[in-house]
C-alpha cells in the first residue's frame, strides 16, 4: 500500500473485495453488445496472474501522477487502479476533468487514465460499462491499450459503437473512422455471404447474384464508406474505370437515414453520364421495394451504390439467360434493371415478356 493511504487501511480490503466482485460478476462476462466478449476481455487474465495493483486514496492528480510511476518501473503490472474511498465522494464530471489533466502528463510516461464511476454516462447499445462502484482511475501502458485493439478490433467488439463512443476511449477521429468502416464492410460482406450468395428457388435456385462468390474470391469487389452523394461518387471513377481487375465498387453510406428515393435518383443521375465509360450504377436500401415474386433482393444493410462494368454486367446476363433466372421476373421488374442496364438484359427482358404473353394468349 501506498505512503498516504493508512487512513484507508481498515476499509482498503473491503473496497477491494468489492471492487473485484464487481469484475467477476461484470466485467469478466460476455455481453451480447460487444460481441459475446467479455466489458474487458483480458480482466480475467490479468486478475489471476495478479497484474492489477488497487490504491485506495484520495483521487488528486499530484498523488496519482507521483504512484504512476511504479506502473512504469514494474512490467509485472498491467493496471493500476485508484479507488476513491467514498462511493460520492467525486462526481463523474470531477471524475472526467482529472482524467484530462492526467493524460496531458502521462502521454510522456507512456501511460494513458481512464476514469469509471457510479453515473458515468458511457454506454455501447445501453450497455454501461463504466458504472463501477467506487470512482476510479486506471492507469495502463499505451503499448498494452495498443495491442489489446489490435487483437479485437475484427471480432466483433466494436460492432455496436458509436464514433462517440470510441472518441471517448482517446481514439483519433481517423482511428474512430476506421473502426466504423471496417465494422460496415464486415457487416455488409456477411450479408453478400450469407444472403446474396445462396441459391433461391425463386431465381431457378441460383443465387441473387450468380456472380457474386466469384468475384469475393478473386478479390475483384472494392469497398468504400462515404457520404454518397454524385460529385463524391463521381471522383471515384476515374480510379476504378482505370482498375480493369476490379469489376464492382460498392460505395456504402454509413447514414441509414438516407432514403431510399434518394438512392434511386443518384442511381438515375449517375446512370446519364457512366454508360459512356463503361459503366453502369445499382443502388441498394433497406427499405428497396424491389423484389422477385416477392422476394427482396435489394434490401441491403445499408444505402448504397454499386458501380460495375457494363461489359462484365453483359457477360454475365448473357450467361444465365437460358437458366430459368428470370422466369419469374415480372414487366415491371424488367422495367426497373433495363434502364440501367446493357443490351443483353434489354434482349433477355423483351424475350421473357414476349414467352410471358404467348403463354397466356
Amino acid at each position: 500500500m501506498a505512503k498516504g493511504s493508512s487512513n484507508f487501511a481498515p476499509r482498503h480490503a473491503e473496497i477491494v473485495r468489492e471492487l473485484t466482485h464487481y469484475m467477476i460478476d461484470f466485467v469478466e462476462q460476455p455481453r451480447p453488445e460487444l460481441g459475446n466478449l467479455p466489458i474487458c476481455p483480458f480482466a480475467r487474465k490479468a486478475r489471476l496472474e495478479k497484474r492489477i495493483r488497487f490504491e485506495v486514496i484520495e483521487l488528486a492528480r499530484d498523488r496519482i501522477l507521483d504512484l504512476a510511476q511504479s506502473l512504469t518501473e514494474n512490467s509485472d503490472l498491467q493496471v493500476m487502479i485508484f479507488v476513491h474511498p467514498s462511493k460520492d465522494g467525486l462526481s463523474y464530471t470531477q471524475i472526467r476533468q482529472l482524467v484530462m489533466a492526467l493524460n496531458e502528463e502521462l502521454s510522456a510516461m507512456n501511460l494513458i487514465a481512464l476514469g469509471l464511476h457510479p453515473e458515468d454516462p458511457f454506454n455501447i447499445d445501453g450497455l454501461y460499462t463504466r458504472r463501477e462502484p467506487y470512482p476510479n482511475i486506471q492507469l495502463i501502458r499505451l503499448e498494452e491499450g495498443e495491442r489489446a485493439h489490435e487483437i479485437i478490433k475484427n471480432s466483433g467488439y466494436y460492432d455496436r459503437w458509436t464514433e462517440s463512443n470510441l472518441r471517448d476511449c482517446l481514439y483519433s477521429r481517423e482511428e474512430s473512422l476506421a473502426l466504423i468502416e471496417d465494422r460496415i464492410v464486415r457487416e455488409f460482406s456477411r450479408y453478400i455471404t450469407d444472403f446474396v450468395e445462396q441459391p433461391h428457388p425463386k431465381l431457378a435456385n441460383l443465387p441473387i447474384c450468380p456472380f457474386a462468390r466469384k468475384a469475393r474470391t478473386e478479390n475483384r469487389v472494392r469497398f468504400k464508406v462515404m457520404e454518397l452523394t454524385h460529385e463524391r461518387l463521381l471522383d471515384l471513377v476515374p480510379s476504378f474505370a482505370a482498375t480493369p481487375q476490379l469489376h464492382v465498387l460498392v460505395c456504402i453510406d454509413p447514414r441509414k437515414d438516407m432514403s431510399c428515393a434518394e438512392v434511386h435518383r443518384l442511381v438515375k443521375t449517375m446512370n446519364r453520364a457512366l454508360p459512356a465509360l463503361n459503366l453502369m450504377a445499382l443502388g441498394g436500401h433497406p427499405e428497396d421495394p424491389f423484389n422477385i415474386d416477392g422476394l427482396y433482393t435489394r434490401r441491403d444493410p445499408f444505402p448504397n451504390v454499386q458501380i460495375i462494368r457494363l461489359d462484365i454486367g453483359e457477360r454475365a446476363y448473357l450467361s444465365i439467360r437460358n437458366s430459368g433466372y428470370y422466369d419469374r421476373w415480372t414487366e415491371s421488374n424488367f422495367r426497373d434493371v433495363v434502364p440501367a442496364s446493357p443490351p443483353a438484359l434489354s434482349e433477355v427482358s423483351a424475350n421473357n415478356l414476349r414467352a410471358q404473353a404467348n403463354s397466356r394468349s
